[in-house]
């Protein structure tokens, strides 16, 4: 309590201002006096926020107020850092990009203004790199892509499906293409929500790109560096090889740090490497720039708004917000081993910026300097008023809209801790059963925790997750698939302690440990990942059909179960090697209906052949008629029962009629019937109404039918519906 500089916090502008006046001293004495004030402040941060280094500023009026380097850029080496120490700047690059998007729009190069509107040729490129279902009929445009409003998931917190390693590989040609391959939804209706999304970056420095035929690094070297006087700013899109001599390091004091690898590379969502002294002289600039309101950085800082006229917390890469009662606009940065923010205070014309090469909160460490330079200005901070919280705010929730877990735990006196969306958040309580912070508000009714996210435009409503000691032994064990976008997930482990694993174009990835919530939820832990922060904890839902049983999808090794789908009594086993009906299993009978209405009668009622057939003939008579009902009814099928030895049982079906009988035939009745392994319908007549009842009977979709369906059409194209093909028996090998 007796150190200098702790007492010297305690004095305000104003106090300082009434020492000048007492003293008859200038008003440069009076600033310089302000400087070492500010100055004393950064100089105490590394003692509080640890680790291997860092550097930060205040600038107030657009000059610098104070700066401070500490520690070491690279501990093995002992080398120091200094304010020329260049960084990867990581998300900060965002807003550079919109602005460089802005300016192109404004001063487009002679090549875009030949060709007309670049608001368009933007648009136009978007459709072009994007897969038709995502910008066909959903309305997405490019500024849904500039606030995070798209929709489109983040293709780093997606990487981990697809089998990525935290230390392995992303390249930008190919598996960039790769990933937008596989982004084929949207998780919301663009313009509705806000969520993060490093693709939506990536996708528009492409566009920028391909629109203005230069690459993004030149771009910003003519249109944004060399104006803002940010002399050894580049834009360095290979992690692998960052500019030395600067390294990020993981862990903390008492594990110890250890340098991150990153080998990654990114384009328009990060990439950017700077100093402090090229970040000083970019505060500068924008500071300069706020005053002119046809700037870049006006446009890019405009507020921007969701559909339904809600005002929006983020745009054009810029994040708005309150810090001790003040507006600020600014942008953290992550990498694994490095930590980066800025803030800037229009109203107060000051900017902090904080750069780290470690893992400390640096928006925290930029909202305490802040904060304290408010406080030194004159500033009160905002007093809330604390109540205790009901017990009720601590345990587990689900969220069922967006299938995810919400835990609440006890914080400081009068705070609850809510871990929703991969991290975690405070909520002040302001009552028993409501808290509230400057980006969400929550409130407890016993089992139902409600959370207005107001950065995210979204109302939570969860239920209390009913969890037990222990959760259904060996229910989760097997692989689960999901084709959209190319992943498996295999879950393994035993009793309470299961690992979860992902494959996908990246790779096999890490098992990560699970950790069950209760109903079926489980935790996934995701500590690490590609880029940072990591995903954190994923939740895990489980569904379980009619019958209790987990559903998952057939796993290799395992057998499969045999029976009619559709009154799910399994009859048998039939090894998977030996099951070729394991697609068909898969498919919906939805998507049956479509093909039989365009192949099949009654489509076609006035002609024996299609409508778009020059040999149709136009013959409406009774002849047709009872000609076209024969043809819908025409049956051959055949049922084969096979055993593990001796010949399949045989029987025939000629007779539409009929066929419900060789569907009821039940193996169970067959002496042999403790050794079946599976049934086989072979049809030879692919009539409509057959299609009609193999279609509702059994789980079919139109793959089994498909190969067969087009060769009978062809040949009755050919023979005018006259003589149907004879397929004894046809064999197609399904890829």
């Amino acid at each position: 309590m007796n150190s200098p500089k702790l007492a010297f916090h305690q004095v305000n502008i104003k106090t300082i201002e009434s020492k000048v006046n007492a003293q008859g001293s200038t008003l440069s004495d009076f600033l310089v006096m302000a400087s070492q004030a500010i100055q004393d402040i950064l100089e105490a941060v590394p003692s509080r926020y640890r680790g291997p280094g860092g550097a930060v500023a205040v600038l107030k009026n657009g000059e610098l107020a104070g700066e401070h380097a500490w520690g070491y850029a690279d501990l093995q080496r002992r080398i120091p850092m200094d304010s020329s120490t260049l960084m990867p700047i990581c998300s900060i690059t965002k807003q550079m990009l919109c602005m460089i998007l802005k300016d192109l729009e404004c001063n487009p190069t002679p090549e875009m203004a030949k060709r007309g509107s670049v608001r368009q040729q933007f648009s136009d490129s978007l459709d072009q790199l994007l897969r038709p279902e995502i910008t066909g009929k959903t309305g997405l445009r490019i500024a849904h892509l500039c606030n995070n409003q798209s929709g489109i998931r983040d293709y780093w917190a997606m990487s981990m499906f697809w089998g990525a390693h935290p230390d392995g590989g992303f390249k930008l040609g190919e598996d960039a293409k790769k990933t937008l391959d596989r982004t084929r939804s949207l998780h919301f209706e663009p313009g509705t929500q806000y969520a993060y999304s490093n693709l939506n970056f990536h996708v528009l420095a492409r566009v920028v790109e391909k629109v203005s035929g230069s690459k993004l690094g030149d771009l910003l070297d003519e249109r944004l560096f060399s104006l803002a006087g940010m002399k050894t700013a580049t834009l360095c899109e290979d992690n692998a090889n960052l500019p030395p001599p600067c390294v990020g390091y993981e862990g903390c004091e008492s594990f110890g740090f250890v340098p991150a690898t990153n080998c990654m590379q990114w384009s328009g969502d990060a990439g950017v490497v700077a100093s402090l002294k090229d970040m000083v002289a970019y505060e500068s600039y924008l500071d300069k720039s706020w005053d002119n309101p046809h700037s870049l950085y006006r446009a890019v800082a405009r507020e921007q708004s969701f559909k339904d006229g809600t005002a929006a917390r983020y745009g054009y890469g810029l994040a708005h917000g309150t810090v001790g009662g003040v507006v600020t606009i600014g942008h953290g940065g992550a990498l694994r081993g490095f930590r980066l923010h800025r803030l800037h205070a229009p109203s107060e014309r000051l900017s902090v910026v904080v750069m780290l090469n470690h893992q400390a909160d640096a928006e925290e460490v930029a909202d305490h300097i802040l904060k304290s330079v408010l406080k030194l200005f004159g500033h009160q901070l905002p007093f809330l008023k604390t109540a205790k919280p009901s017990p009720d705010w601590v345990g587990t929730f689900f969220d069922p809209d967006a299938q995810l877990a919400v835990e609440v735990s006890y914080g400081s006196p009068g705070q609850v801790i809510v871990s929703y969306a991969g991290g975690n958040e405070t909520l002040t309580c302001v009552d028993e059963v409501n808290g509230q912070s400057t980006t969400m508000k929550g409130k407890i009714d016993r089992d139902i925790l409600t959370i207005h996210r107001l950065v995210d435009n979204r109302v939570v409503n969860a239920r209390r997750v009913g969890s037990s000691q222990e959760p259904p032994k060996e229910h989760y064990i097997g692989k689960y698939r999901c084709a959209e976008i190319d992943s498996t997930f295999y879950c393994s482990g035993a009793g309470g302690m299961l690992y979860g694993a992902f494959d996908g174009f990246l790779g096999q990835g890490p098992a990560h440990l699970m950790r069950y919530l209760g109903d079926d939820i489980w935790a996934l832990s995701c500590p690490r990942g590609l880029d940072a922060p990591a995903p954190g904890n994923w939740t895990v839902v489980f569904k379980r059909d009619g019958h209790g049983q987990v559903v998952q999808s057939p796993t290799e090794g395992n057998d499969l179960p045999f029976g009619d789908l559709y009154d799910k009594r399994s009859i048998g086993k039939v090894p998977r090697q030996l099951a070729k009906i394991e697609k068909v299993s898969r498919l919906k009978t939805s998507a049956l209906c479509p093909l039989v209405a365009t192949v099949t009668p009654p489509r076609w009622p006035d002609s024996f052949i299609p409508r778009r057939c020059d040999r149709a003939c136009k013959r409406k008579n009774e002849t047709v008629d009872k000609g076209q009902l024969r043809r819908a009814q025409k049956t051959k099928v055949y049922r084969l029962d096979y055993y593990s030895d001796g010949e399949p049982k045989h029987d025939t079906c000629d007779d539409i009629n009929g066929l419900q009988q060789l569907f009821d035939g039940d193996l169970k009745t067959d002496e042999r019937a403790g050794d079946a392994r599976f049934r086989l319908f072979v049809v030879e007549n692919i009539s409509q109404q057959v299609v009609d009842k193999f279609g509702s009977r059994l789980d079919v979709g139109r793959q089994s039918f498909t190969s067969q369906l087009r060769d009978c059409t062809r040949y009755n194209l050919l023979d005018h519906w006259r003589v149907p093909p004879s397929i004894h028996l046809v064999t197609h090998e399904q890829s």
